[in-house]
């Protein structure tokens, strides 16, 4: 869990160096959609990951026998879908709209 912030952390400072070196070629939508995406996929990513880490302090502090199993459950679930459906989502976004201003740029060739 200590990681996940410098991960997220490198992914903003990627997103910035992705962002400057297009310039003037880049595209104002596709732009946006590069930002929005990941940033919500690291937003996710964190909510995540507190969750999960929530469930794991919990039971490392002896706590977690007086959690019930729909509590369990829950918050299982929550981390499910949050890190396994919706972040790879935007992630998946994120790839698509990085591709096409790489392309659009010419960044990378045909």
């Amino acid at each position: 869990m200590g990681l996940v912030p410098f991960a997220g952390i490198a992914f903003l400072w990627f997103m910035g160096v992705g962002r400057d070196h297009p310039g003037e070629k880049e595209d104002r939508f596709i732009a946006t959609v590069f930002m929005g995406s990941g940033l919500l996929s690291v937003a996710m990513l964190f909510v995540g990951a507190a969750v999960a880490g929530a469930i794991a302090a919990s039971f490392a502090s002896g706590a977690g026998r007086s959690v019930s199993a729909d509590t369990l459950g829950l918050q299982r679930s929550i981390t499910h879908q949050l890190l396994n459906i919706f972040a790879l989502r935007m992630a998946a976004v994120f790839v698509v709209s990085t591709t096409t201003i790489a392309f659009r740029t010419g960044m990378l060739p045909k």
